[in-house]
């Protein structure tokens, strides 16, 4: 049903007969670590009186709202004459509620208690005294929407002229969104920018495509605003970097960054392979990455570390952490060697360690912006927003990465910004999952914890290793996950949004320091950049990544087969709580991106004689269905086969900081058309499943449609490696 422009649950009031699953294990409190399996509740019969046609139930998870004293009980269920999938929401005394009631309800006591204050800004507006004033962002929640832009590229290489002459034409259709985008917020922003120039309000910024503006408020101005509607109000953000907690400077051992620079086969581009990705020609050539940070970065086009790229103009010399250069520039001593891991290449040399002397950054061909915001006269929001304006409008850059973290772990601001420009613009955003050392206590912080972003967490290679054999045992079998390496995942109504979403070498890497110098660097800022780095060689070689983030996360995950923690913490069904899908393969990103160059189209790149389709993609629309998709692998008992999906959620949801926008889950059909266990999670907008085949012929693919509010941009993609590939066991045809 639609209610306020959500869409929820199809109740129906029925009487038959339930049967159940009798094999799905019963998982009382969902599981946090990801897809969970769960038979049905002791009340089946309870839940069966409210249908009048066979179900099975699927599974169940409490759900909570932060501001409705009661547990509820989510169930999702399939309607055995149909097929359906759906589900019944019920109260502690088992009667069935609405969610969309439910909701509107939560909403109405948030507002009761903090007006359209955030509780965060609530909370300092409480402390401040009269004279106090604060930097606040104002989001237009009930801003009007333009239509989603995507872009489906006819010629997949981008370097091609006739791909460059179609993106032309995509970016333009972009440039007029946002114009027509930026004078609907300035039209419906009216009269509330007329009631803060009546306070005299300070600093107030406008003219923005993003449906929010930015001003410096009082205490009594921001209260007198605080029972207004449709909008709500953040204290602004205050990123920071733990330069003394992520920096491990150590001369114990060292890795090297990148193409010839991260030593294992996770990133595929040791020189030696004759099957890594940097041999294969695909070194980040046409590709930009933009590095969102404090300062600068400091670029040596002369030196034997060279950095290939440009800063932003306005370069004034305060930045947090850097230092003036002669020439008045501003360089970071965190943005840097950040830029490096991604872009650094060597030039020669022979006074550093051999292990930076011989190294070169992920996609070292490429070029990296610096996007820093360094500028007193911006809010610190309106200064990143400015920056990544800059690299994606005025640059062309499809790639974001962000190395530095809020201290806020709950959805603000700061994610909603990343979440709005992957969902209409189809930019990739890459987000570090921060450190423990920082304070955080273990929990990903803002913009990691946005749905849309890629968030990365820290893994330490110890010794190099060969991918293509994925058992060498002196490859992945010492590999760890970094204790310091965030990984508690956002609050959500069902506690299951799984966060980071993958993880990458980011520890004791050797860089470039910007000082002319080397050091051994740790923490998941400098695993953040060899993700964005691996979706350049991507995009390299297939422009579709260019354009359709859900996908380049898809797979990602989906051939994120290292599991740093081993097998004493074995991944539920392709999840970790503490790595989510696993460590990014990069060689075998590159073999999929490689094979999947069409959504539907035939190919056997690396997979045997038999045709396969490996990826689809698109844009999904309301209402609930069970989709069909042309995804498919030909598998052998044995076999171990991944599969993701990931969806792009809008920042403008109704109820985005409980549930995304749409709840989308993978049906698994084997060669003789019975299905897997029905797997899930309720609030992740990324899916995995990863399980051993039973039988031969083309396992496929469909997706569930359960909730959907909105049009949903999605990725889906599937990899197999042979049974014998890796060491550790899985269950035959059920998920590990």
């Amino acid at each position: 049903m639609h209610s306020n422009g959500v869409f929820f649950w199809r109740n129906r009031k029925v009487n038959a007969k339930i049967s159940t699953l009798h094999h799905i294990t019963f998982i009382a409190l969902l599981l946090v670590c990801g897809l969970t399996q769960a038979k049905p509740p002791q009340n089946t019969s309870v839940i069966q009186s409210h249908f009048n046609e066979e179900i099975e139930v699927l599974g169940e998870s409490p759900l909570t709202f932060p501001h409705l004293n009661e547990v509820y009980k989510d169930y999702k269920v399939r309607v055995k004459t149909t097929g359906e999938i759906t589900g019944i929401t019920l109260d502690s005394k088992n009667k069935p509620v609405n969610k969309s009631t439910l909701s509107r309800q939560n909403a109405q006591a948030k507002y009761a208690k903090y007006g359209s204050l955030s509780k965060e800004l609530y909370e300092k507006v409480m402390e401040m005294g009269p004279r106090d004033s604060l930097a606040v962002i104002i989001w237009l929640d009930d801003a009007p929407r333009t239509p989603l832009v995507r872009f489906i590229p006819k010629y997949r290489d981008p370097n091609s002229e006739e791909h460059k002459k179609e993106a032309q034409v995509f970016k333009a259709k972009l440039l007029q969104m946002k114009k027509e985008r930026t004078e609907l917020i300035k039209t419906h922003a009216g009269p509330l920018l007329g009631v803060l120039r009546s306070l005299n309000a300070r600093k107030i910024s406008e003219g923005s495509s993003f449906p929010y503006f930015t001003s410096e408020l009082t205490k009594a101005q921001i209260l007198s605003l605080s029972h207004r509607k449709g909008i709500t109000i953040y204290s602004d953000i205050d990123p920071k970097v733990a330069l003394g907690e992520v920096m491990l400077r150590t001369t114990s051992q060292t890795i090297r960054a990148g193409g010839g620079g991260i030593p294992n086969d996770e990133f595929g581009l040791t020189p030696h392979s004759d099957t890594s990705t940097n041999d294969q020609g695909i070194t980040g050539t046409a590709t930009t990455i933009a590095i969102s940070e404090f300062g600068s970065i400091k670029f040596d086009a002369t030196g034997n570390n060279r950095l290939k790229g440009a800063n932003r103009e306005d370069d004034p010399a305060n930045c947090m952490n850097g230092k003036k250069q002669p020439d008045g520039s501003v360089f970071d001593l965190h943005a840097t060697p950040v830029a490096a891991v991604a872009n650094h290449r060597n030039n020669g040399c022979t006074t550093t360690p051999d292990e930076a002397c011989n190294s070169n950054g992920i996609a070292y061909r490429g070029r990296v912006l610096g996007a820093h915001t360094c500028n007193d006269a911006d809010t610190e929001t309106e200064r990143y927003r400015k920056a990544m304006e800059w690299a994606f409008w005025n640059n062309d850059a499809r790639i974001l990465n962000r190395s530095i973290q809020d201290t806020t772990t709950a959805l603000g601001p700061f994610s909603r910004i990343y979440d709005e420009i992957v969902y209409l613009s189809g930019l990739n955003v890459v987000a570090a999952a921060g450190n423990v050392a920082f304070g955080s206590s273990d929990k990903v912080t803002e913009p990691g914890i946005a749905y849309n972003v890629i968030t990365v967490g820290n893994s330490y290679v110890h010794t190099p290793g060969n991918l293509e054999r994925l058992d060498d045992p002196i490859g992945w079998s010492d590999d760890t996950l970094l204790d310091s390496s965030n990984h508690i995942n956002p609050v959500s109504g069902h506690s299951d949004r799984e966060k980071p979403d993958v993880a990458a070498p980011g520890t004791l890497v050797m860089l470039p320091n910007g000082t002319g110098g080397y050091g051994p660097y740790t923490g998941t800022s400098f695993a953040a950049p060899a993700v964005a780095g691996t979706i350049a060689l991507m995009q390299q070689r297939n422009s579709i990544f260019r354009y359709f983030p859900a996908l380049t996360k898809a797979v990602l995950a989906a051939t994120a087969w290292n599991n740093p923690r081993g097998p004493a913490y074995p991944k539920v069904d392709g999840y970790d709580d503490h790595d989510g899908a696993g460590v990014v393969v990069a060689s075998r990103t590159n073999k999929l991106a490689k094979a999947a160059l069409v959504s539907g189209e035939q190919v056997v790149d690396g997979f045997g004689s038999k045709p396969v389709e490996l990826v689809e993609f698109g844009v999904m629309e309301p209402p609930w269905s069970i989709v069909d998709t042309f995804v498919k692998v030909y598998a052998s008992p044995g076999d171990l086969i991944r599969v993701a999906l990931a969806w792009s959620v809008d920042p403008n949801y109704q109820n985005y900081d409980n549930d995304p926008s749409a709840d989308l889950d993978i049906i698994v059909v084997r060669p003789d058309g019975s299905q897997l266990p029905y797997e899930y999670t309720w609030d992740s907008n990324l899916e995995v499943r990863e399980f051993q085949a039973t039988q031969t012929g083309y396992y496929t693919f469909k997706i569930n449609k359960y909730q959907i509010a909105v049009d949903t941009p999605y990725g889906i993609a599937v990899d197999k490696v042979k049974g014998s590939s890796l060491a550790s066991p899985r269950d035959k045809d059920d998920p590990v």
